[in-house]
């Protein structure tokens, strides 16, 4: 039985959820298998507004597949594919446009570095955010 008091206390909680930024955390991953699961739990667990993004590249160990499993349970974790070793700054790159695409305020990468893509005029902080990551691709 839900009472009003509850409602408005489960109301008060998602409007704050609906208030807090956007944050992404962006993992590269080449044979991973083994840490992979305790790693995006322990990432999520640290806010509520947190999505994780793993970009594989085409680890041989099943990486991705373990990851596609957990994105079947759970809506917070995404995947970037990709075939063969491609390396850690096009990783980073293909993160951040993807951050960009999808509107999320923060990014952090797995160390815990953070790049701020909050802005007044984000596709100008875009144009200036992946011009400085493609040399890191390089």
């Amino acid at each position: 039985m839900h009472d009003g008091c509850s409602q408005g206390i489960l109301q008060d909680e998602l409007t704050h959820l609906e208030t807090l930024p956007k944050i992404l955390v962006v993992t590269p991953t080449y044979n991973e298998a083994e840490n992979i699961p305790k790693l995006i739990p322990a990432v999520l667990r640290q806010a509520p507004n947190i999505d994780v993004l793993i970009v594989d590249d085409g680890s041989p160990d099943g990486t991705g597949r373990i990851v596609k499993d957990i994105m079947a349970t759970n809506p917070h974790v995404r995947i970037i594919e990709r075939s063969g070793k491609q390396g850690l700054g096009t990783a980073y790159v293909a993160g951040f446009k993807y951050a960009i695409q999808n509107g999320y305020d923060y990014v952090f990468d797995k160390s815990g570095d953070i790049l701020l893509l909050y802005a007044t005029d984000k596709h100008d902080l875009t144009d200036k955010v992946l011009k400085r990551m493609q040399s890191f691709g390089k």
